[in-house]
């Protein structure tokens, strides 16, 4: 084979390497010690009793009963993971919420009731900042989850459940926060867990990869034919950066911008077995917010790729892919 050709062959091939696979960047949460200088153990619910989920009708925005359907949806799409044990049941509603109902009686009490609850509010003391919505969630010392609350924001947003333009898809936006409040974030786009909203955006309707196989990794019930491996685990720790957080201009996080949380509340509190204490660990901040970008909170991340054509392709790389394929036509006429 002539030099040339071969030099651009070679070249078309290295050019054919840049070209992006499909990736996975689910990041995990994790409150307990590694065991043996194990892998740290992911926070999780114990799944030998369905998860119960509550619904508090007060702040309701509709009214129609079509949010409860919506949320229910939201639940429902967790529960539909193949090879995943975790599953959730609708429980009584709730007439007034109480955010933290976990502290209403120890963990070791024969009464505790281990739910998630999800509601709205126009209160000012939850949302100090614009953001779509915030979550909590509570275990007890070990990594075993045993509550969970979902807030969503009705003083900022208006909320629908059609996917109607201008309005935060219930469904959409619940079935982010379930996954969040599983301990799970995605920093890949395409993925409910990846913390970005927008008005009629109804995508995170729909589970992407990274939410899939965050949902094996913690809940595989051993029948997965491949089970998801996180980019990290988080534990919490201070200055830890987990799960990692980027400029707004690449679609990621910016404390206090119009978009963003107000970057001071955590998502998750320790349980002290027995006591019914509180600690407060250092969890990721207030989650959502929309603008007119449809940014993020300041707890997610992105991943800024450059701009794609309308095919997906890199620009920079169609430009060198034509190149390369010039230079082995140009040969072939020799």
């Amino acid at each position: 084979m002539p030099p040339m050709k071969s030099l651009s062959l070679l070249t078309v091939m290295s050019l054919l390497s840049l070209v992006p696979t499909a990736a996975s960047a689910f990041y995990a949460q994790s409150r307990s010690e590694a065991a043996d200088g194990g892998a740290a153990v992911p926070i999780a619910y114990d799944t030998a009793e369905a998860v119960e989920f509550r619904i508090a009708t007060a702040g309701m925005p509709g009214g129609d009963g079509s949010e409860v359907a919506s949320i229910a949806a939201a639940f429902q799409t967790w529960d539909d993971i193949d090879c995943s044990s975790i599953s959730f049941v609708q429980g009584e509603r709730v007439a007034e919420p109480a955010p933290r109902h976990w502290m209403s009686m120890s963990v070791d009490d024969p009464d505790f009731q281990r739910y998630i609850l999800v509601y709205w509010t126009d209160d000012m003391a939850q949302f100090p900042t614009p953001t779509v919505a915030f979550f909590d969630w509570a275990h007890d010392g070990t990594g075993r989850l045993i509550g969970g609350t979902i807030i969503l924001n009705s003083r900022d947003h208006d909320w629908s459940t059609t996917g109607a333009a201008g309005l935060l898809d219930v469904q959409s936006v619940v079935t982010a926060m379930v996954g969040r409040s599983l301990g799970l974030t995605s920093t890949m786009e395409d993925n409910a867990t990846y913390p970005r909203y927008a008005p009629g955006d109804t995508s995170k309707r729909t589970l992407g990869d990274d939410d899939i196989a965050g949902a094996t990794y913690i809940y595989g019930d051993g029948t997965c034919t491949m089970v998801g491996t996180p980019e990290g685990v988080c534990t919490g720790a201070p200055l830890e950066m987990c799960p990692p957080t980027v400029d707004p201009g690449d679609g990621g996080t910016g404390p206090g911008t119009r978009d963003g949380g107000s970057g001071d509340r955590d998502s998750s509190v320790i349980i002290g077995p027995g006591d019914g204490s509180i600690i407060h660990d250092a969890g990721t901040g207030a989650d959502g917010g929309t603008g007119a970008d449809g940014g993020s909170g300041d707890d997610g991340g992105g991943c800024s790729v450059g701009d794609l054509d309308e095919d997906g392709t890199p620009g920079w790389l169609a430009l060198m892919l034509i190149v390369g394929l010039a230079l082995l036509g140009k040969n072939k006429r020799r």
